[in-house]
């Protein structure tokens, strides 16, 4: 037997699992090939996050078709690296069966042989000369939620110059990295504040913000078809200011719509209420006192914060002369609102 085994290597050569020499070619050359993708393929075919780890006896003797995945952890301690390194590799392959360039993990068992993809193809999904991959990783993150290409997304990522030059010479590119960048809570403070450092941009966003204002002050008079008075009053619009209204809501609603032509639209708006309110007597009546009690409270106000003291103590005709001129305008309206009956029921002295 053993005399026909020394035949049989001797034509055809040693067998090549047991040759050190092929072992290690063969090895060589699926590197030469394929590069990470051989590492990757180690991993994605033996690992499976959370899986119970075997110990080694557990491991000894078992064929390929038996053997089951382990965790990263207990593939890790066998290779003698790290979980984190071994993870990277994992991840990596996840991303690149999401591209369908690769099987998935559930379609790959130990010891499976597949064709690998091209070797250049392996520094799209993994990178060994960043000491963190939590960029890449957030990026597949959010390439996965987005339902995109994590392949595309590192491209524009590695190409921080062609993407502003797409930002500056196209809309619909500006446009979504405005929504990008609004879409990151923690940047959306810096973002604003850099911005609003700059004077002409501030007056830009005040001139916005009160367009929006307005815009959205006549979309709820329109919707409601009621409006509130200069004096508080929730009012019901006429029929014909009604009309009006809806004609203004049009008008700031069309996506071509100027801050002047939103600016109409407003005046617009509050001279139909005023409109409303001088159509109805009574309602005129409560605008028109509300108006009075409103700056009377406001003049009462601020002369309770006058320390008649302090008052004393930088007196010169030019404040006396204001305070009598205000004594002035209180007698005449003292007098303009006196009950006649009150005066001539008066007891006469003397």
């Amino acid at each position: 037997m053993d005399a026909m085994r020394a035949e049989v290597t001797r034509l055809l050569g040693p067998d090549p699992e047991r040759d050190p020499v092929a072992r290690d070619a063969r090895v060589f050359g699926a590197y030469d090939r394929s590069g990470g993708w051989v590492f990757g393929l180690l991993v994605a075919r033996n690992v499976q996050p959370g899986a119970v780890g075997r110990r080694p006896s557990e491991t000894w003797g078992v064929d390929d078709g038996d053997a089951e995945k382990v965790s990263a952890s207990r593939f890790a301690e066998m290779a003698g690296t790290s979980a984190a390194r071994v993870m990277r590799f994992y991840r990596a392959w996840e991303r690149a069966a999401a591209d369908s360039k690769v099987p998935s993990f559930d379609q790959l068992t130990p010891g499976q042989e597949i064709d690998l993809p091209d070797a250049n193809l392996w520094g799209d999904y993994f990178t060994v000369y960043e000491q963190s991959t939590d960029r890449r990783e957030r990026i597949a993150e959010e390439a996965k939620a987005a339902g995109t290409s994590y392949t595309e997304a590192m491209k524009v990522a590695k190409n921080p110059a062609a993407m502003r030059t797409a930002i500056l010479g196209d809309p619909k590119t500006a446009e979504a990295a405005r929504d990008a960048l609004m879409g990151r809570t923690e940047l959306r403070a810096t973002v604003v504040a850099q911005a609003m450092s700059d004077p002409a941009i501030r007056k830009e966003a005040a001139a916005q913000t009160r367009k929006a204002e307005r815009i959205e002050f006549v979309r709820q008079v329109a919707t409601d078809g009621k409006a509130k008075t200069p004096a508080g009053q929730i009012i019901e619009l006429t029929s014909q200011a009604r009309q009006k209204v809806s004609a203004c809501l049009a008008a700031v609603e069309d996506s071509e719509a100027t801050p002047e032509s939103v600016t109409d639209a407003y005046e617009t708006v509050r001279e139909a209420i005023e409109e409303t309110v001088e159509s109805d007597r009574d309602l005129q009546t409560i605008e028109q006192r509300t108006q009075y009690l409103k700056a009377l409270k406001s003049t009462a106000k601020g002369i309770e914060s006058i320390d008649p003291q302090q008052l004393a103590t930088v007196i010169d005709d030019d404040v006396r002369e204001s305070i009598k001129q205000l004594q002035q305008r209180i007698n005449a309206l003292a007098s303009s609102i006196a009950d006649p009956n009150a005066e001539a029921s008066a007891p006469v002295v003397g």
